[in-house]
């Protein structure tokens, strides 16, 4: 049922956006190609429709780490509505609400589930923010906690070196990140990756489709061992060949604090070590509503390893025209987001801009920082993002927001 509602939504989103007049930038998707990206002018491309449709079909996964276990049976849609039909849908295989991260879950109000989609290889890692916005901004409004002293500097008391649990590796100058992250890295970003790593040493197996269930039935009424020919896959076809992060708010942060320590590990000299050979998958991180992470040494760092062509790393930042959080942590405080991967949702929410900038090492002047802080509106961290609202309300029933496209 949810998962007839769910593309009955993309449908509608699809029929909603074909009438909408705007530019249509080339065949080829921009959100999902760091090249496509890289090859933009300078300044706003808006989004082809397949993006705006993607951008959908990620906000709904983000949605479902906000919602209660029911949601879980088909926590998202496999594809963007039109990009063809789904063999299987997707799974969840581990989440934070099971027993064993229940005591951590505890630490931070939020939530997160990996999920499987066997049909494209893709495990899906979905982080939700706090329960309320407000919630989020008394975090990042927090002193330093005392442990957190350590590691920072008296001018700078509230920027902390990365975690060497997640981040071992010696980089100079070495990259600072805001303290409000850390309690939540420890409690759902660690575990979080360590199961993203366990299922690429050991990838799970892939989930029985409506079609083998029927088969499966239809065997056993008639006697027959086989009634159906089996679907077959290659055993050349490495099961885990995408990693798809997404979060909002502080799971956004979250999310790509984690990103990086994956691609870190999986490029890294650690990936030896593993009893099989870690894959060396693509990892794609769609961001909704990030603040600011870390300082400018961090940003560039940031920028690096996405640029690095040995890398297959891509960062999506996506900020909803005026959210006041995509200007938290202030400037003041030394802290800057990365210059690659920034998608606008503009004034008109029927638009979507990526945003080239101008300078290098530098966010771009024409997008989200347009709008000063004090014009800024607490309202916009929802979204829309392609028609949806990301948030707790959205919970009980993701809409695609007809009104405003």
């Amino acid at each position: 049922m949810l998962l007839l509602s769910t593309t009955l939504l993309l449908a509608g989103l699809h029929h909603t956006l074909s009438a909408v007049a705007r530019p249509v930038v080339g065949t080829s998707s921009i959100l999902s190609s760091p090249d496509a990206f890289n090859a933009l002018p300078e300044g706003m491309t808006p989004l082809p429709r397949e993006d705006m449709m993607e951008l959908g079909r990620l906000a709904l996964a983000v949605n479902t780490a906000y919602c209660p276990l029911d949601r879980e049976l088909e926590p998202h849609p496999t594809q963007a509505f039109g990009a063809g039909k789904d063999r299987r849908g997707s799974t969840v295989v581990v989440s934070s609400r099971d027993p064993e991260y229940e005591m951590l879950s505890e630490e931070e109000d939020m939530n997160w589930y990996i999920s499987y989609t066997p049909s494209t290889h893709t495990v899906t890692l979905a982080l939700s923010s706090l329960p309320s916005t407000d919630d989020f901004l008394e975090l990042l409004a927090s002193d330093p906690p005392a442990a957190a002293s350590s590691s920072s500097s008296p001018r700078q008391p509230h920027l902390v070196d990365l975690p060497e649990y997640m981040f071992p590796y010696d980089s100079n100058p070495t990259p600072r990140i805001h303290h409000s992250y850390l309690s939540a890295l420890e409690t759902h970003g660690a575990p979080a990756a360590l199961a993203l790593l366990d299922m690429l040493e050991n990838a799970p197996a892939a989930p029985a489709s409506n079609a083998n269930m029927l088969r499966q039935w239809l065997s056993l009424f008639t006697g027959s061992a086989s009634v159906l020919p089996t679907e077959s896959v290659s055993p050349s076809v490495p099961p885990i060949q995408h990693i798809e992060i997404v979060g909002h708010g502080l799971g956004a942060s979250i999310g790509l604090l984690v990103a990086l320590a994956l691609q870190l590990e999986i490029s890294g000299p650690a990936a030896t070590q593993y009893a099989q050979p870690l894959a060396h998958v693509d990892i794609r991180a769609t961001l909704f509503g990030l603040p600011r992470v870390g300082d400018q040494v961090f940003a560039n760092w940031v920028d690096e390893l996405v640029s690095n062509p040995s890398n297959k790393l891509q960062i999506n930042r996506v900020s909803s025209y005026a959210d006041t959080i995509a200007h938290l942590p202030a400037r003041h405080l030394d802290l800057a987001h990365p210059s690659i991967g920034e998608f606008w949702v503009g004034a008109d929410p029927r638009v979507v801009y990526a945003c080239k900038s101008e300078h290098e090492g530098a966010e771009s002047q024409r997008c989200s920082a347009s709008i000063p802080l004090g014009r800024s509106s607490l309202q916009d961290h929802a979204g829309p993002f392609g028609g949806v609202r990301i948030g707790a309300n959205s919970c009980r029933r993701p809409k695609v927001d007809l009104a405003n496209l």
